[in-house]
């Protein structure tokens, strides 16, 4: 089934700021917060924020600044003395507001599907794909990610979106960022908590672990001393051991299933290794035990992009086991 739809641009392309105000008791008043597009007005200044809330702060702390554009692809943060017209051709992604205006919160995180007139549907591996695809698609101002099979489709408005047509899926503008949070996995075999799997946010006011995912299922076997990291998009383990002996296996989650499976073997077992995640590289394993009797040190490197495949890399000049985890910026 074709799920692609194109459309136009819309037809009220530019936003005039005239069309936002209303006269309420003999008062005009103008409050245009988080909207589609690009402020057009004289230039004040711009600095580097992480999100448009952070980028009305700044508006709101600054005396001169009336208005503010963030733009999500670089995290530039315009500031405006006015604001005579906002340009959603030039940047649909973008996100403009008035100084002080009242919504606490821009549209993000809203559960369910969006209702509106479809630009574009694919497969995406993670939410924050879906939001880049819809950041550089033309039109796309509102996205929804399915979380049980990863559809991403783009559309041009959203019109209340409908959490009981889709349980697991959420809606938002391409700004909105997906804050992370952290999944710990094993622990100590001494203290009876070596299958644990639990998931910590960064901020509890901002971004609460969702009650579905307080409780997750523990982890198959005892585990400690192992790597891990975000492989397609999912966590994976590789390695560590059992508190009497190193593993080989790799495993990997599935967050629609909350479930772990087996995905593949290390060419050996290995525990208490130096390693670190990145993007390009994937797991990097330096080092560690082969058993777990603390003098069969290992100088073997590698690096795994699925859990499944495993490419060696250059060997440690000596052996060595416990070591650090190190972000190289490789």
């Amino acid at each position: 089934m074709n799920r692609r739809k194109m459309w136009g641009l819309p037809s009220f392309a530019i936003i005039t700021v005239c069309l936002t105000a209303s006269s309420i008791s003999g008062q005009i008043v103008q409050d245009v917060c988080f909207v589609p597009g690009e402020c057009q007005g004289p230039l004040l200044g711009s600095v580097l924020e992480a999100n448009a809330v952070a980028c009305r702060t700044t508006c709101d702390d600054t005396r001169q600044c009336d208005w503010f554009t963030f733009h999500p692809s670089d995290g530039l943060c315009v500031l405006y003395d006015r604001c005579p017209t906002i340009d959603i051709v030039s940047c649909p992604s973008c996100v403009t507001g008035q100084k002080g205006c009242s919504q606490d919160a821009p549209p993000c995180k809203l559960p369910g599907m969006c209702n509106g007139d479809l630009l574009h549907a694919e497969v995406d591996r993670t939410h924050r794909d879906c939001q880049l695809v819809c950041q550089d698609y033309p039109g796309c101002i509102y996205y929804t990610y399915n979380y049980d099979n990863g559809f991403c489709d783009l559309f041009e408005d959203c019109n209340r979106p409908d959490p009981q047509g889709c349980s697991n899926c959420v809606s938002g503008r391409p700004f909105c960022g997906v804050e992370p949070f952290i999944m710990t996995i094993g622990g100590n075999v001494l203290e009876n908590n070596a299958n644990l799997v639990e998931l910590t946010t960064l901020n509890s006011i901002t971004n609460p672990v969702p009650p579905c995912l307080e409780i997750l299922k523990p982890f198959p076997e005892n585990i400690q001393l192992a790597a891990g990291g975000l492989l397609n998009g999912l966590p994976h383990v590789c390695g560590g051991s059992d508190g009497s002996s190193s593993k080989s296996s790799c495993w990997g989650y599935s967050l629609s299933r909350d479930s772990w499976s087996q995905v593949g073997q290390m060419p050996e077992p290995k525990s208490g290794m130096g390693h670190d995640f990145e993007k390009q590289w994937g797991i990097v394993m330096a080092g560690g035990e082969a058993v777990q009797n603390y003098s069969d040190y290992q100088d073997s490197v590698y690096e795994t992009l699925d859990g499944v495949i495993f490419s060696g890399l250059q060997p440690l000049p000596l052996p060595v086991s416990g070591g650090l985890r190190s972000h190289s910026g490789l």
